[in-house]
């Protein structure tokens, strides 16, 4: 399990995952890499695990992604509850303030929000399942 927070670490942006060459590239420095995995496929995320270690990268974490923003809470499959399962990393959009209007300002929480959402108990039903297929929510939601 990774264990980097205090260390230099690489993240590869989601729609970045099938960029082999970039994913090699990044492995040959021998840090940590961070990739998300957002809309792949089961085999593209394998891919790109596989091209990492084969390169000789020792510490990588994969972070699942729900490109539905906001992601509903019974689709998210895991989420805040990760942590209480093993999870080294959880991934959240946040913003000093929305009124800033910035490119991630649609999806992301002010800080009030995001204390709150970590206390409210959506988190258990956010546990889910592995699910690498396009949720419902994502069918019909504006991709980003």
């Amino acid at each position: 399990m990774p264990t980097f927070p205090h260390t230099a670490a690489y993240k590869i942006a989601s729609f970045e995952i099938t960029h082999l060459p970039l994913i090699k590239y990044v492995a040959k420095t021998l840090k940590p890499i961070i990739i998300s995995t957002r809309l792949a496929n089961l085999d593209e995320i394998t891919e790109a695990i596989e091209t990492a270690r084969d390169i000789g990268c020792k510490e990588l974490a994969i972070l699942h992604c729900v490109s539905a923003y906001p992601a509903p809470v019974d689709q998210m499959n895991l989420a805040i509850t990760s942590v209480a399962m093993g999870a080294s990393f959880i991934e959240k959009h946040e913003t000093l303030s929305q009124v800033h209007k910035g490119p991630d300002s649609g999806f992301s929480l002010e800080p009030v929000e995001l204390k709150s959402r970590l206390h409210r108990r959506q988190h258990c039903m956010a546990i889910g399942k592995p699910n690498y297929d396009i949720t419902e929510a994502e069918k019909t939601k504006p991709k980003i």
